[in-house]
């Protein structure tokens, strides 16, 4: 299962690369989580894939289960 889960994240994170704008624009408080964007894991629909797209490149933030708290999910650690 744990190869055909990264299968599918590979497929999708192509397919966003190709559309990225298709991805749901989220709106968190807070201005270190503007302009992400999600979108569900192929096959796996309970997983989101959270990213930022620009025209340079698409930035993969995480992948989170769909019952994570996502703004504190989101924020990165230092």
């Amino acid at each position: 299962m744990a190869l055909r889960f990264l299968a599918a994240i590979d497929r999708t994170v192509e397919g966003l690369a190709g559309q990225p704008m298709k991805g749901r624009l989220r709106r968190f408080r807070g201005s270190d989580l503007k302009s992400i964007r999600s979108w569900r894991v192929d096959d796996f629909e309970n997983y989101l894939i959270f990213y930022r797209a620009t025209k340079e490149r698409l930035e993969v933030l995480r992948i989170k289960h769909g019952a994570m708290d996502f703004p504190q999910a989101l924020r990165r650690k230092e």
